[in-house]
Formats: C-alpha cells, structure tokens, sequence
C-alpha cells in the first residue's frame, strides 16, 4: 500500500525523521510505537500526505506521490488524537465529508443517509438520538467517536489513527477501536496506528514498527531504558525469565528482580508478550505461549529477568 525510501524530513534544519525503508502492506494492521518525541504523529502526517516531507521517496500503490495529490487523499484518512468537528450537526459533519470526496455510489440523498446511520451505528451512537445533536452537545469520547464516523463514512481504503484513544473514556476507546477493526474485517482497510495503549495494538497489529529519534530501531516491540537523551534498546526475544534467581550476574548479562505486570497474546507471533516491572521500570519478555504456561505465569507472580549486554544496543536521540 505504501513503500518509503530515504526518507528524511526536518523541521528548519533539525532532522524529525529519517526513514530508509518501510512498506506497509495492503490490509494490515501495522504499530508506530515509540517515546514522545520519536516521529510517530509526523510520519502519520506524512502517509496522509498532510504534510510534504524533505527528501525521499514515498509510493502508494506503486505510484511515486509528494505533494497533495487528490486521487490518493481520497484513498486516505486520519484521525487526530484531538477531535475537530465543524460548528454544525452531528448528521452534516458526516455529510460534509462524504460531499467533498464525491463518492459515486451516494447518488441520492436516502443512499446517503444510511451510509451516515451506518457509520454512527459502527461507533456506538445511535443515529435516532445523536444525528441531530449539535457538535457542541458532545462529550469528549462523542466527539471522538463522531469524528471516526465521518472517516468511516468515507470507506477508506488507508485509515490512520494517531493516539485515537488517549483522552476518551473507557467506553469510547473501546468502541473506537472495535469500529476500527471491523474496517479491516469488512472492507479491506489497511489500518495504521500510533498509540500508548499497546496492550491492544499487541493484540491486534499484523507489524510493529518501534521508532526512536526519528529512526526505526526495531520490527516489534522493543524495550527501551532512558538514561538523559541516550536510550538504551533491545529485543524482548533476548530477554530470559526464570522463577528463581539465575546464576550469579558478570559483565555479560544483567539480572533483575521484579513482578509481571501483565501477559499479553502477541497477534503477529502467537507468543506471549510478559511485562515485567522492574524497581519502576518496564521491562517486555517474548516467549512461546507453551512456555508461559509451563512457567506458571501470572500477573502480580515475583520473577526474575536476565538479558545478554551483546544484546543492548544504544541510539542518542541527536543521532
């Protein structure tokens, strides 16, 4: 679906991003994850092709695109962690929008009306009580549920959501994401995600890209420790538990103790993600479900994690 090569883009003459390579494929459901500051929401701007980058090369469907190009934004859609509503009705946001992108198989206005309730209805908000409702008659999590319906609305074939749940409520985060995947189920929608709510993109995501200063650090989740602006990073597949204290620590593994935290099912690999909180660290071990299982894990248990310094690799967010 879209291809990036070299791609460097900065603001005045500080480097962002700086992107060698990265394809996202048709239908999946691909990760940014990464500290503030790392580029996640400018590369997401980039990819809707709402903000021209400084260098490289970006291709949709195989097509070399950089500005603004019409037949692509249709294509594209993104959802901001604000919401931004125009200063009408629920009902004519939606309709607003569908009028721009000029769908058309919305050749009378009864097609567009239930395209609208449809759309309503994929978030949880009955079209009877909320079609008319005045945009400033929303809650927050309304709001933000409002805005995903008039991306919904559109049928996108790329749907980017940057931090699509981080100022709502329960209720509305879990509606969110629920009507964001049932896009990729029903229509085919490759969907892209920033978000600090990574047990769910764990879950979910086909890919996960892990990006620091700019850079692409890592496929998957990856651990982080921050020391000033140094970060030191290393794969979860290197990191080893045990239910007793290993053997004695040296200069080439470092031993912790602590206590799990949370166990999650990896949707990409079928393993088990096992967070680990270590002194008020976090620390991310990938093993085998079976493993889990024989190991007796569970949240809260006390363990120990142990990792190889081979493994540790360390990036300065100027680099």
């Amino acid at each position: 679906m879209f291809e990036i090569k070299n791609l460097v883009h900065r603001y005045g003459k500080r480097v962002v991003l700086k992107i060698d390579a990265l394809a996202v494929k048709g239908g999946s459901i691909l990760g940014f994850v990464g500290p503030n500051g790392s580029g996640k929401s400018t590369l997401l701007r980039i990819l809707s092709l709402l903000e021209p980058f400084s260098e490289g090369e970006l291709l949709y469907g195989g097509t070399s695109v950089k500005g603004r190009e019409s037949s692509v934004r249709r294509d594209v859609t993104l959802l901001l962690q604000e919401p931004y509503l125009l200063r009408r009705s629920v009902y004519d946001n939606l309709r607003y929008g569908l009028a721009l992108r000029g769908d058309p198989s919305l050749k009378s206005k009864e097609a567009v009306r239930t395209r609208i309730h449809e759309s309503l209805e994929a978030v949880g908000l009955s079209p009877d009580r909320f079609a008319r409702r005045a945009w400033f008659q929303l809650s927050g999590g309304e709001a933000q549920r409002v805005a995903l319906a008039t991306r919904l609305a559109l049928r996108p074939r790329v749907l980017l959501l940057d931090e699509p749940t981080a100022n709502v409520d329960e209720l509305s985060a879990i509606l969110v994401k629920q009507a964001a995947l049932a896009a990729v189920r029903e229509w085919g929608t490759t969907l892209v995600v920033s978000t600090h709510d990574l047990a769910w993109l764990y879950e979910v995501a086909t890919d996960i890209v892990s990006l620091y200063g700019g850079h692409i650090v890592g496929r998957g989740p990856m651990n982080f420790l921050y020391e000033g602006s140094t970060a030191t990073i290393f794969d979860p597949s290197d990191v080893f538990l045990s239910v007793a204290p290993p053997r004695e620590p040296d200069d080439t593994v470092r031993i912790l103790r602590g206590h799990v935290v949370q166990l999650i099912l990896e949707g990409g690999s079928g393993d088990t993600l096992v967070i680990v909180d270590v002194a008020g660290g976090v620390i991310k071990s990938r093993i085998s479900l079976d493993a889990s299982r024989e190991m007796g894990i569970y949240p809260g248990m006390p363990i120990w994690v142990a990792y190889p310094t081979a493994a540790l690799t360390q990036i300065r967010m100027s680099d």
